[in-house]
């Protein structure tokens, strides 16, 4: 589980160095490896566990990925994770709407809204306080790790679930 913020600069780079090592484990081990995401975006107006807005643009884009149709949802995130410095609530909609095809984001957005905030209080109660915070069976690891350590970190708890 990875509780993510589409405008945060290291669950960009997590998300481009860990594509693959999930990749890997879809081929490997088909089922065996799941990313689930979670967000987490750090703006007020959809996450009151933060002192302060940091990322203007995250919880429009949490939104937009959640109504973007399952064949496009790469090309969405890979839109805001190559987008994050200048993104801002009108971009990410400009882009829900060029990128994913999204024409009713605005009548969608208050209850797509309640869905992420369901994601932030999950993440309050598992103590998240920074993106990205990932959670691999249980043990929560604060921060992206260098890929070798993430894929070994799954290669553990792969061997510790096999062996229970």
């Amino acid at each position: 589980m990875k509780f993510n913020d589409f405008q945060c600069p290291a669950c960009g780079q997590s998300y481009l160095q860990y594509k693959p090592i999930f990749a890997k484990y879809a081929a490997e081990k088909p089922g065996q490896v799941k990313l689930v995401l979670k967000d987490y975006p750090l703006n007020r107006d959809c996450n009151e566990n933060i002192g302060q807005t940091l990322h203007p643009g995250a919880c429009d884009a949490a939104v937009a990925v959640r109504l973007t149709p399952p064949a496009k949802v790469e090309a969405m995130e890979e839109w805001l994770y190559t987008h994050q410095p200048d993104m801002t609530p009108a971009s990410v909609r400009q882009a829900a709407k060029d990128v994913a095809g999204i024409t009713d984001l605005d009548a969608k957005r208050a209850g797509t809204l309640s869905a992420v905030k369901t994601d932030v209080a999950l993440g309050r109660q598992l103590q998240v306080k920074s993106t990205p915070t990932f959670f691999i069976n249980g043990v929560k690891i604060e921060g992206a790790l260098p890929p070798q350590y993430f894929d070994q970190a799954i290669a553990l708890e792969l061997k510790r679930a096999a062996a229970k």
